[in-house]
């Protein structure tokens, strides 16, 4: 048995499309000892939930992906979750590949909004917890049920891998399945919320969006200790713990926009930059 949990909302108006995307995948897994559990943030997905016999939460309390994840993983009944975002779907007949006894992680495929194939993501290295994200999104996962897993909702960035790191610590590293199970849609509304205000406050200015982390030079030889990382600032940091210490320790670092834009007209003020 094993519990597929949707964080939901409208997505700008594509929610419904790629929500049905998403559920149509599942019917036609061949493994159908599963549930769904969808919770909407936006309230506008539910008659499309219940026509798939999903367990349906309208979740008007809590907002971000973090929040919305850990209250579809609330619903479910059974102890196996499988975390689906709604853009993502499956790509293969694979769903019982995911039953596991501790956590599993597949490869995936990335696809652009027309549906063309990009790339294939190749499988996860096992060393992932030492420096960046080499798994994935947590769509490519699933793990037993635990009181102690909670993705962390004071998190704006890295959500995935402060939760890899959770389930490295409870269960070890995880088991591989074989293949590129997983399709990720990359579409244009796909931005990190610290870039998203900027580039929808001047869409049709700018051309590129660059986010620079460092550590504030003060600090170079102080160690942070997050999440059982011990984190020793230097002008070599490496990038994915500057963006863990930018949401928990911003008092460490610096965060920085590069705003490269089309042609920047006299009247545009440097303040919106």
């Amino acid at each position: 048995m094993i519990s597929i949990c949707i964080p939901a909302f409208d997505q700008y108006g594509y929610g419904v499309k790629h929500l049905e995307h998403l559920l149509k995948s599942i019917r036609k897994q061949s493994f159908t000892h599963y549930e769904i559990c969808i919770s909407d943030n936006s309230g506008t997905l539910k008659e499309l939930a219940l026509d798939y016999g999903a367990n349906y939460k309208y979740n008007n309390e809590k907002y971000g992906v973090s929040a919305n994840t850990n209250s579809a993983i609330s619903m479910a009944k059974y102890d196996i979750i499988k975390p689906m975002y709604m853009d993502d779907w499956f790509d293969n007949d694979c769903l019982h590949e995911f039953v596991t006894n501790n956590w599993k992680v597949s490869g995936f495929t990335n696809y652009n909004e027309n549906g063309n194939k990009l790339k294939h993501i190749p499988k996860p290295e096992t060393q992932f917890y030492s420096t960046e994200n080499r798994i994935g999104m947590p769509s490519v996962i699933s793990f037993r049920k635990h009181n102690s897993l909670k993705f962390n909702e004071e998190l704006k960035m890295v959500l995935d891998i402060d939760f890899y790191y959770q389930l490295f610590n409870l269960y070890g590293l995880p088991i591989v399945i074989d293949g590129y199970n997983i399709g990720q849609r990359l579409w244009h509304k796909q931005q990190s919320s610290l870039l998203a205000g900027i580039s929808e406050k001047i869409p049709t200015l700018v051309k590129k969006i660059n986010m620079r982390i460092t550590a504030k030079k003060q600090f170079y030889g102080n160690t942070a200790v997050l999440q059982g990382l011990n984190i020793e600032l230097s002008a070599t940091t490496p990038q994915h713990y500057l963006e863990i210490l930018a949401d928990k320790m911003p008092h460490l670092v610096d965060v920085v926009y590069d705003v490269e834009v089309k042609k920047k007209p006299e009247h545009l003020s440097e303040a919106i930059l």
